[in-house]
């Protein structure tokens, strides 16, 4: 079945208004005097209501098309009740209508899941509804999709005054489950793969500060063979990277993550440590030559992608005040929440960074040609043992490709 959910603009105003009096009708008009009917119908759906509540900010209306064929809509708000403290950080779904003869075709659950995304997208707490007490039929089917009764509010159809049921659902961060890599990014790069550790229950404090200095300094050393070029570009990890990134948009003077590391054994910094965790993979990309990144699992809203970036994905690096959002067609890594590190493995996010506090991490190494590969196979099997060495945990390890 296919189905798909579009905004509503101004230029959908008497499709939205035909609408919305048909599904209405259909489902309140037996029920109702139709004096009042008639006097709700021209009170909430005359042009110029609807006009008004499409160009306010905190209202959105959707339709639902069903093959290509107008199946309903739903209309969503940012609003709070005094009396309802917990909508304060809430999303109510206003509207929630089917047309009858896609009734029972599934297409009232779809539209509250895309409720329940849009809410989780915008940092909602509660997604929350009224039902008129008098429609167990809609009562039951929000009851069975989570909803609860939390209270209730008078409600004017009319003449008549009813009594309309609150009901409200949590909502829950998604979960990481799986790392998904785009078709765009496997036509771009057919042969790269992805070689990820999934590391659950660890402990990132530094208890022996001195450990992690000295493996940092013994991977400075051993990095030392990937630079034998008078003329750092020149040295073949810096200059397969360069070429890899010239394949797709990126911000000026975006570089691999392997470079950035290089470039400071290249200049005699050394490293300090950071976190037991960034530490080890950091060593473990200067012993290999290869780039290494990690992130909060719990920090991750929805799966993690791997994609050509629409353009306008919000980033907020390390220390940044205000967001600087992907490029169209910049290869990045990205929730629901926008962007978590951009240009391949150029720059990480603040709000996924691993921190002493994370418990949960995913790690990654990117391989994108063949010649990458064995390096980096053997990268993640030492990272992996390291992490088991040195933080006492075991981690789940995982080669994705395009096969």
């Amino acid at each position: 079945m296919n189905i798909r959910i579009s905004p509503v603009t101004i230029q959908d105003i008497n499709v939205l208004q035909d609408l919305s009096i048909e599904t209405f009708s259909e489902t309140f008009g037996q029920q109702n005097p139709p004096e009042d009917l008639e006097l709700y119908l021209e009170k909430a759906f005359n042009p110029q209501q609807l006009i008004k509540e499409i160009m306010d900010s905190n209202t959105n209306f959707y339709f639902i098309f069903q093959e290509a064929l107008l199946a309903g809509y739903i209309k969503l708000k940012n609003v709070s009740l005094p009396e309802h403290s917990f909508l304060g950080e809430a999303l109510e779904v206003e509207r929630i209508y089917v047309r009858k003869p896609y009734q029972h075709l599934g297409l009232g659950k779809h539209l509250l899941d895309f409720a329940s995304e849009e809410a989780q997208r915008t940092h909602k707490k509660y997604l929350w509804l009224s039902v008129w007490e008098h429609n167990p039929t809609a009562y039951g089917f929000y009851k069975s999709q989570g909803y609860v009764e939390c209270g209730s509010r008078h409600f004017h159809l009319g003449t008549l005054a009813q009594t309309d049921l609150i009901m409200k659902k949590e909502i829950r961060r998604t979960i990481m489950q799986t790392v998904t890599v785009d078709k765009n990014f496997w036509e771009l790069f057919p042969e790269a793969q992805l070689y990820t550790l999934v590391v659950n229950n660890m402990d990132n404090h530094a208890h022996d500060l001195a450990l992690y200095q000295e493996l940092l300094k013994e991977a400075f050393k051993a990095s030392e063979k990937f630079l034998v070029e008078d003329d750092f570009k020149e040295n073949f990890v810096i200059s397969e990277w360069r070429d890899i990134f010239t394949q797709f948009k990126k911000k000026k003077g975006a570089r691999s993550s392997i470079e950035a590391l290089l470039k400071r054994v290249a200049q005699g910094k050394e490293l300090a440590p950071i976190n037991p965790l960034v530490d080890i993979y950091n060593s473990i990309s200067l012993r290999y030559g290869v780039p290494c990144g990690g992130e909060d699992l719990d920090k991750i809203n929805g799966d993690l992608h791997l994609g050509l970036a629409k353009g306008g994905e919000d980033f907020y690096p390390l220390g940044a005040q205000k967001s600087e959002p992907a490029l169209p067609q910049e290869i990045i890594y990205y929730d629901l929440d926008g962007a978590i590190c951009r240009s391949l493995n150029w720059r990480e996010a603040q709000r996924t960074m691993l921190t002493e506090e994370t418990t949960n991490a995913i790690l990654v190494i990117e391989a994108v040609t063949p010649s990458q590969q064995e390096r980096a196979l053997e990268a993640i099997q030492e990272l992996q043992a390291k992490i088991k060495d040195m933080l006492g945990v075991e981690s789940e390890l995982q080669i994705i490709s395009n096969m």
